[in-house]
């Protein structure tokens, strides 16, 4: 006979506390939400992962306005005693060194606002050289705009005919659109006798020359610049040597097959690599041309690489792809041009920890750096941006959602009661706040209270009460979910906050094994 045994009677649930660092390890757009880090972030929109903590990005605000369309370019010319930086925006540039409304066009009569530049320095001065494959190329010697003089172009070419300009062992080199031909110039020379390359012969796929670089590395021969060559169609070509004319003094290192470059600013230097923005993602050329096409983990931007391929899917062919290093606050910036002239959006990777996230707010068509700080140009206006608590007196959104997390026991259910998110902020930051459990994407619509750790005038007690400044803001919430795993979501909208988010408590019962 069967005879069911008595079941003893279960331990009371205990509540149990932990702590859970900010996602330091960044947005996290590629692996599966089950087998995330707990340092990483399914959602890190204006803020910035940093070594220890996540911090709110700061604001912007109108540096020029007044300008009559979009701004397509900035180009920083960088004197020996003076800098400047210009605007091309419709058929003019302005100098829009100087904060305020904008003044008259230092040139005017141009078809496109779209141009590269260089600065290169010279026995003659310092100068601005700049192309938009449109206009005569225009030179800028710190006074005066002209139009440089370049002889020996075939045919009826003329400055107009170059798209790209950049410079390799003391030469610039120019690419003609729409050919697989480049023009270079004499050392240290702004202007004089052109000669040309044609790598026709050289690109088995066809296409267009988009954009040349200087890369600067070891090859084994010690630390040397080669000329770096892309195609429309993603082949790179490789060169070492010194003098372009010399067929034993030029000599091709290899030619590579990567995913097809986006946009004629494809190019970044970061640190001692150079970085190519391609449908394939952000790839630096060291990995890429010793591996294959099909290792995608070698890009940098492989954490993010979900987001990045959904990017170039949607916006490959809109205007305003632009990376841009902004050394002062540790950051390497692609803009994303989701609307042209309307919305973009920036991901941002902190050079020191490679984390990632993604910016909001910002819509740029292009950026640049003057003394230091960060400039973009947009609808009528250039913008500074990192700066102020706000985007030209607008809000910011600043939103997260952390990656899922089993609290260390996967197969057991959770009760989660109570948070205590620790915000280090110079005011109260009231967020929205809550819980999305067992892989939910539920937006959250509570907006929980925290109380100000300030003294309260005629009420707080002089010399025992706190009086402003930055405060520890560490209140319990309580909070409500059932589930496996849970992921934190939060989202501040403020106009005044600088807010630094290191670590989130966490309070929750432990039921049975399931």
């Amino acid at each position: 006979m069967f005879v069911a045994r008595q079941q003893k009677k279960g331990k009371p649930r205990v509540s149990v506390s932990t702590s859970v660092p900010a996602p330091v390890g960044g947005w996290n757009a590629r692996d599966p939400l089950a087998n995330m880090a707990v340092t990483d972030a399914l959602i890190l929109d204006n803020w910035f992962a940093r070594t220890a903590d996540v911090v709110a990005r700061s604001g912007s605000s109108d540096h020029v306005t007044g300008l009559p369309s979009q701004v397509n370019s900035l180009m920083a010319y960088a004197g020996p005693s003076s800098t400047s930086l210009f605007a091309a925006s419709s058929s003019n540039i302005y100098d829009v060194t100087t904060a305020g409304a904008v003044g008259a066009a230092v040139k005017t009569g141009l078809t496109s606002s779209k141009f590269n530049y260089i600065n290169i320095r010279t026995s003659g001065g310092q100068y601005l050289w700049s192309v938009n494959g449109s206009d005569l190329a225009l030179l800028y010697d710190g006074t005066t705009w002209s139009n440089p003089s370049v002889t020996g172009l075939s045919g009826s070419l003329t400055t107009a005919d170059f798209s790209h300009i950049s410079m390799w062992k003391r030469r610039i080199f120019l690419v003609q659109k729409n050919s697989m031909s480049v023009w270079y110039l004499g050392v240290d020379s702004i202007s004089g006798a052109a000669s040309e390359i044609n790598f026709g012969p050289l690109f088995k796929k066809g296409g267009k020359i988009v954009a040349v670089a200087n890369w600067t590395i070891d090859g084994g021969y010690g630390m040397d610049d080669q000329l770096v060559i892309v195609t429309s169609k993603g082949e790179v070509a490789v060169y070492r040597g010194t003098n372009p004319a010399s067929a034993s003094d030029f000599l091709l290192v290899g030619v590579y097959e990567l995913g097809a470059p986006i946009s004629d600013k494809c190019f970044i230097k970061y640190g001692g690599e150079l970085v190519l923005t391609t449908l394939d993602g952000f790839v630096p050329l060291s990995k890429a041309l010793t591996s294959t096409r099909t290792e995608q983990r070698i890009a940098i931007s492989d954490k993010i690489s979900g987001a990045v391929a959904d990017a170039t899917a949607l916006y490959q062919s809109n205007f305003g792809w632009h990376p841009i290093m902004f050394p002062k606050e540790s950051m390497l910036l692609f803009n994303i041009p989701i609307s042209e002239g309307v919305e973009a959006h920036q991901y941002v990777m902190n050079m020191l920890t490679g984390a990632w996230c993604r910016f909001k707010g910002w819509n740029a068509n292009c950026f640049e750096l003057l003394n230091d700080n960060l400039y973009y140009g947009a609808n009528g206006k250039v913008v500074r941006a990192w700066d102020g608590t706000a985007d030209s007196s607008a809000s910011i959104t600043y939103e997260l959602k952390t990656a899922f997390n089993y609290f260390g026991s996967m197969g057991q259910n959770k009760q989660f009661k109570m948070a205590r998110p620790i915000f280090i902020s110079n005011d109260i930051p009231n967020p929205t706040f809550g819980l999305n459990v067992d892989f939910n994407d539920a937006d959250v619509t509570n907006t929980v209270t925290i109380a100000n750790p300030y003294g309260v005038w005629d009420s707080a007690l002089w010399d025992q009460s706190a009086w402003g400044g930055t405060a520890i803001y560490k209140d319990w919430q309580t909070i409500q979910g059932i589930g496996f795993c849970a992921a934190l979501r939060a989202k501040i909208i403020s106009t005044t906050l600088e807010i630094a988010w290191p670590a989130t408590d966490f309070v929750y019962e432990v039921g049975g094994t399931i």
